[in-house]
């Protein structure tokens, strides 16, 4: 049985990808900062080897000690899929450093902090997969701070890949367009209706569900993907070439 540690694994992409994955056989270590939340991903989980770990991902210390506790309990992971992040709307005119740095510590640096401590529990021939943005390819306006923030994952995934990819471990991610999860959902309903209805109607495919990045996220985390490192895939129903 492969192990799969998932962040952000308590809503949208995150718990789609631990529920599907667990029905695939993979004993999954879902990690996320609300207890609650943790314990109701979890009952959701197909199998009995599924544990939980409460982590601000954003907090060097707190990531230092997870992955401490894991090592101490001997746990080995085949596969790491960094799922937690946010998205805000604000225009540069009115943005102030602390939007730019809040950004940065959900969508980076809770990535980062993961990468450089997984090497205490993950195995050879392991994969690594972020989720990023088709928004770094085609941007919209008001989302600098998210999309600078995505954009600093993919340059931290080509460097980084090269590091691990001593020990056959491949580190990848995922850009996709707008899939319907509770978060996006506030973001389409912050824009008004004829905005989102032009945004819909931006992605050929019309929007995306989360259980189009699992799909992608399963093949990711495969054997089937061993010569694949250092890549964002777009997975956007016809958005960033439309």
């Amino acid at each position: 049985m492969k192990t799969v540690l998932i962040t952000g694994a308590t809503s949208g992409i995150g718990l789609d990808a631990s529920i599907y994955l667990s029905k695939l056989g993979y004993s999954i270590i879902a990690i996320g900062r609300d207890k609650d939340k943790l314990e109701k991903c979890l009952s959701s989980l197909t199998g009995n080897q599924n544990k939980s770990y409460i982590a601000s991902l954003e907090n060097e210390d707190e990531v230092k000690a997870l992955f401490k506790e894991l090592k101490e309990i001997n746990i080995k992971v085949d596969a790491v899929i960094c799922c937690a992040g946010s998205h805000a709307i604000k225009p540069v005119r009115v943005s102030k450093l602390a939007d730019y740095r809040s950004a940065m510590e959900n969508n980076f640096y809770s990535f980062t902090n993961v990468i450089c401590n997984v090497s205490k529990i993950i195995n050879k021939n392991a994969s690594i997969v972020a989720v990023s943005s088709a928004g770094v390819v085609r941007s919209a306006k008001a989302v600098s701070a998210y999309a600078s923030s995505k954009t600093a994952l993919e340059g931290f995934i080509k460097s980084a890949s090269l590091e691990f990819a001593n020990n056959k471990i491949r580190i990848n991610a995922i850009a996709p367009g707008v899939v319907l999860t509770k978060m996006t959902e506030g973001f389409i309903e912050s824009i008004g209706e004829k905005a989102a209805d032009e945004m819909e109607l931006s992605h050929p495919l019309g929007f995306g569900e989360p259980r189009d990045v699992s799909y992608l996220l399963e093949f990711l985390i495969s054997d089937k993907s061993r010569w694949l490192t250092g890549q964002t895939i777009i997975l956007d129903g016809g958005f960033s070439i439309n």
